[in-house]
């Protein structure tokens, strides 16, 4: 351990130890003549320099504390009429002359800085908040009215009889400006969330709900691309008919399968909640789905499931396409990246889904990653397969 020492202090011990010197000459003198006097005095000097030494090594220690203490209380930032007590004790300090006195200048000089530039960085994220609440605005407007233009023009060509090819370009136009109001809302979200101008509502959510209602909001996406989508252990959702020995009914437009399960695995699946903010998991998850639905075959199936232990709660979603190479595993939560093999499978993806989607999930507390066999490195008798796992801990009460 350093012990710093300031000037007086120095001065102090160095006299002490010339009076030691001193009184040593003293005693070697003395001893020729009177022994046992000379013990006396060679003792008392020693304890003189032992208790000396002690309230020294004492005084130092006691204003290192006093830093150190001092230097724990700028955490408690106070407002400018009322400055923390460690501040003050810091400035206090300043004022003495010496290494301590050097040292908590510094010190408050360090301070000062992370100070202004904390409120440089607030400054900042409110001017970037207000420029995205504008660009928003101004983005959402222009394809909100092309939108209404083409919703008429698709009247009028219904109405007027239009050709097969005209109606093909107009439902490709309508595809563009739904992929368009996509991609400005979600770059938008995720630039929002970098900047920490999202304050999330988290509220006990069912899991069960999240997924549902995931599956409800993509299911006709999944139906246009043929590809199914199944709630595994709780409800399956199935464009087809269901079978004679199952028990049909509709929910939010959807319809439910009930799967035949263990009763009480079941109950623990409808039990599982989380500490989140619903109406952003439905983001994530809804994000996480559509990229499953893109990345699925014709007769594909995208499953979304749950399971729950004493410590998490876990959700997947699971599709039943290429795969991911193991090299690209890691950077699909890149903004703008792709596997090597996602751009001949889906070619219009921008990679900003599944960011988006680890931010908001990181946000509220849960992780994120991925399980994936490629399609190239399976053996003969495995399948291809891509899983989004989403944990979060298992903290609530029963």
């Amino acid at each position: 351990m350093i012990i710093m020492h300031t000037e007086r202090e120095i001065k102090i011990i160095t006299t002490v130890f010339i009076s030691v010197l001193l009184i040593t000459n003293t005693v070697l003198t003395a001893v020729i003549k009177e022994p046992l006097l000379a013990c006396l005095i060679a003792s008392l000097a020693l304890v003189i320099l032992y208790i000396s030494a002690v309230v020294m090594v004492k005084r130092i220690y006691a204003r290192i504390a006093g830093v150190r203490n001092a230097a724990k209380e700028l955490s408690i930032r106070k407002s400018a009429n009322n400055e923390s007590e460690g501040l003050s004790a810091i400035k206090q300090e300043m004022l003495t002359e010496g290494e301590f006195g050097k040292l908590s200048g510094a010190i408050y000089d360090m301070y000062t800085g992370i100070l202004e530039a904390a409120d440089r960085e607030k400054e900042q994220k409110l001017y970037l908040k207000d420029m995205i609440s504008d660009m928003s605005h101004q983005l959402k407007t222009p394809i909100a009215s092309l939108t209404l233009f083409t919703d008429i023009l698709s009247s009028h060509a219904t109405s007027q009889g239009w050709g097969e090819e005209e109606i093909d370009i107009l439902r490709r136009e309508e595809g563009q400006l739904e992929r368009m109001r996509w991609l400005t809302l979600s770059l938008l979200q995720l630039a929002r969330l970098e900047i920490n101008s999202v304050e999330f509502k988290k509220i006990k959510t069912p899991v069960l709900m999240l997924l549902q209602n995931a599956a409800a909001e993509l299911l006709p996406m999944a139906e246009q691309r043929g590809v199914n989508i199944v709630v595994e252990d709780a409800f399956e959702y199935l464009k087809d008919d269901v079978e004679q020995n199952t028990t049909n009914t509709m929910v939010s437009g959807v319809e439910q399968n009930e799967a035949h399960i263990e009763e009480n695995t079941r109950r623990d699946i409808i039990a599982a909640e989380i500490e989140a903010d619903p109406e952003w998991m439905h983001e994530a998850l809804s994000n996480i789905v559509k990229n499953a639905i893109e990345h699925s075959p014709e007769g594909g199936t995208v499953t979304l499931g749950c399971t729950r232990t004493p410590l998490m709660i876990k959700l997947t979603v699971t599709d039943t396409g290429r795969g991911i190479p193991e090299a690209d595993r890691l950077k699909v939560f890149e903004r703008f990246s792709h596997s090597s093999d996602a751009a001949s499978v889906n070619p219009d993806s921008v990679g900003i889904g599944l960011p988006l989607s680890k931010n908001i999930i990181e946000e509220n507390g849960g992780r994120i990653y991925i399980e994936s066999r490629f399609i190239e490195e399976c053996k003969s008798s495995e399948t291809s397969y891509t899983t989004v796992n989403i944990i979060f801990s298992n903290d609530t009460k029963r």
